[in-house]
């Protein structure tokens, strides 16, 4: 009842057989950065594993990098990259192509987390939190 191999099956029109294949080139981490600065685009850093806004690592591959970016309230995979920079730099055209400046967005978050810290503080304003912490730094 086991199904036999397929000896000698012929790829799909338009397809290299799969031992044929070979993969893309990445580009490397300075050559994204050194592309992204030409096309004018930020690759945000962050703390996680991934190193970027949009990046996320995955072990083991030869590609471990994932970009990704929310579209319309859906999550839009942009794909895997050798370099977390080339993947930064894939998840900053997307951003740029959907109208977003990812620089902006990350300013103003930045802004606001900053704001909330000082409320949780019992700063209200920032100006206030600005000589709290002027206050603290000459003690």
């Amino acid at each position: 009842a086991g199904r036999e191999p397929r000896a000698g099956r012929e790829p799909r029109a338009g397809r290299e057989p799969r031992a044929e294949r070979v993969p893309q080139p990445s580009m490397s981490a300075a050559e994204a950065v050194q592309q992204a600065e030409a096309e004018g685009l930020t690759l945000v850093r962050t703390e996680g594993r991934g190193g970027f806004r949009g990046v996320k690592y995955h072990e083991g591959g030869a590609k471990p990098y994932a970009a990704q970016i929310m579209e319309g309230g859906s999550l839009k995979y942009l794909g895997r990259f050798a370099t977390a920079e080339e993947a930064a730099l894939a998840y900053a055209r997307a951003g740029k192509a959907m109208g977003l400046d990812v620089a902006k967005l990350e300013a103003a978050k930045a802004a606001k987390e900053a704001a909330k810290e000082a409320a949780e503080r019992g700063v209200a304003g920032t100006a206030e939190a600005a000589t709290a912490a002027e206050a603290t730094a000459a003690a």
